[in-house]
């Protein structure tokens, strides 16, 4: 569906005249456009994305979480005298005309305006040690930053966004049902995951036992939601907050052993070609830690790098369960492409396991 985005940007109080507006194709979730205005001869971007709805049922729940968490941060970006630029620290939300922080069409759509943060580059990947360092010190500085937030202010945008124990539900369910026949095709996917169901007990019994606590987390801590200066590629700011709510650094952290130490793309089928890469994974946690180190307790430490294991396990289920079920959340560029995700995921969760031990002593070292 094609929208009229200049008149929804004159939604919005953006200083200047409109120049031009494009399409961004990057994400997968959101849509995001790209807006120029010409202010006194100074032209200045802007991020207008729609928020997808199916997907966050609860907009004013989403803005109401990035509120609160620009606020706490905006106190420690211009305080910390180690960030190397605290003005291109942090995302800055253009409010409405009627000063709200987001604006609903005729159609119900939610859209939002941030200001866009100029010489800037993120990476889908980490291609060297230096990019995963400053990333992962970034999300390090990021749960630094709302570690003394109180959680129960936070709305859960994606209730049971990282409950493993749903996830394994939703496949089993989904297997069960086999909506479009495809059952046949991911039988021994669908067993590498139930062979690894006791993985679920040890994060319950954390949780339960109250040996780790619930903070406040961003849930989607991949390479590219962090801005790196164009020149200097020093991390600037963590971006994508929709997924900010309660969770554990397990899954933070997890996920960037996940997204960070894959020597290939997760869309790649080819899976000879994925490994978990020790050395981005060094720089990766040191750069982590580093930020994280005294805001942790020892359990989370200790169990840093189970969360690498449990959070590539449960994202390899989520596309599983996404293909039994005939690509309903997951944007797809052919009809295997969510089997293929899933392979390459179980592929990395392989490499974790022989390289574990290893891991292991990375951070008990640091």
């Amino acid at each position: 569906m094609e929208h009229n985005t200049k008149k929804i940007l004159e939604n919005f109080r953006i200083p200047g005249k409109f120049i031009s507006v494009e399409v961004n194709k990057t994400g997968l979730i959101n849509d995001t456009y790209i807006a120029v205005f010409d202010d006194n001869n100074q032209q200045t971007g802007f991020v207008l994305q729609r928020i997808n709805t199916l997907v966050f049922n609860k907009p004013v729940e989403v803005m109401a979480n990035i509120d609160l968490i620009l606020a706490h941060q905006a106190k420690k970006v211009m305080l910390d005298p180690d960030h190397p630029d605290p003005k291109r620290g942090l995302l800055k939300l253009v409010y409405t005309n009627d000063e709200r922080s987001f604006y609903q069409d005729e159609d119900d759509n939610c859209w939002r305006v941030y200001y866009y943060i100029e010489n800037t580059v993120d990476f889908d990947m980490a291609e060297t040690e230096a990019q995963a360092y400053e990333a992962a010190k970034m999300f390090g500085r990021f749960g630094n930053y709302l570690s003394d937030l109180d959680v129960k202010q936070m709305h859960a945008t994606i209730p049971d966004f990282h409950n493993i124990v749903k996830r394994y539900e939703a496949l089993e369910l989904s297997s069960k049902k086999d909506e479009v026949n495809r059952k046949d095709k991911c039988l021994k996917e669908i067993d590498f995951a139930l062979d690894r169901k006791y993985l679920c007990n040890i994060i319950t019994n954390l949780l339960k036992d109250s040996k780790i606590p619930v903070r406040v987390t961003h849930n989607d801590t991949k390479i590219n939601n962090v801005l790196m200066d164009h020149e200097t590629l020093k991390g600037l700011c963590v971006i994508d907050l929709d997924t900010v709510m309660p969770g554990t650094v397990l899954s933070d952290f997890g996920d960037m052993v996940r997204t960070f130490t894959n020597s290939v793309n997760e869309d790649v089928p080819d899976v000879s070609k994925v490994k978990m890469r020790l050395n981005i994974f060094r720089a990766m946690a040191e750069g982590y830690l580093s930020e994280a180190n005294d805001f942790l307790t020892p359990v989370e430490k200790s169990n840093l790098v189970y969360g690498g294991k449990l959070i590539t396990l449960m994202q390899g289920i989520r596309n599983l369960t996404d293909y039994l079920k005939g690509d309903v959340y997951y944007k797809i560029d052919y009809p295997e492409h969510n089997l293929d995700r899933t392979r390459n995921q179980f592929a990395l969760i392989r490499s974790i396991e022989k390289q574990e031990k290893k891991m292991e002593e990375i951070i008990e070292n640091l």
